[in-house]
């Protein structure tokens, strides 16, 4: 399991026209930094394991605690822990001028895993979205419209990965 957690880190990866890892912390949404040698490679893909680790762990505490209403409230703090953490690993790496399109993470993303996985992950999404519809329905809530709006996005997300692995 930990491997599929290891292999999310793969989408923040591209490698240069010499071979050259170049890592970016923020996806396309951001700059990308040269990777110099192996072992600060592997401290950058760990670090996000273990990260996505604890976040699946927290996320489902809050989940069966009673408390999913109260996820947004780890926005923050998640996206504190991701950029101190990145910060630290990239504070002594070069930027690199040559950008990483979100085109190319989604591809990435999707080379990354098997069809099983990605269509697995496509079905649960699909039906995450239906379960928040079905309670929005009956719960009409600002942060329940916003749920909706969020699955639908993870929905749409989750099958372009998949039909990715067809080309």
């Amino acid at each position: 399991m930990f491997d599929y957690f290891k292999r999310m880190s793969d989408r923040l990866f591209k490698v240069d026209e010499s071979g050259t890892p170049l890592f970016y912390p923020w996806g396309s949404l951001g700059k990308g930094y040269i990777v110099k040698d192996k072992k600060t490679e592997a401290k950058i893909r760990n670090f996000i394991a273990y990260y996505y680790v604890c976040l699946f762990i927290l996320m489902a505490a809050f989940v069966f605690a009673g408390y999913a209403y109260y996820l947004f409230i780890l926005l923050l703090p998640v996206f504190i822990v991701w950029e101190i953490g990145t910060r630290a690993l990239t504070k002594t790496l070069v930027a690199t001028e040559i950008r990483l399109t979100f085109s190319e993470s989604m591809k990435l993303f999707a080379r990354a895993r098997n069809r099983v996985t990605l269509l697995l992950t496509a079905v649960l999404s699909l039906i995450f979205l239906i379960l928040s519809v079905k309670t929005f329905l009956s719960h009409r809530s600002f942060w329940l419209g916003l749920a909706v709006v969020f699955f639908i996005v993870m929905a749409l997300g989750n099958w372009y990965v998949f039909k990715l692995k067809d080309n």
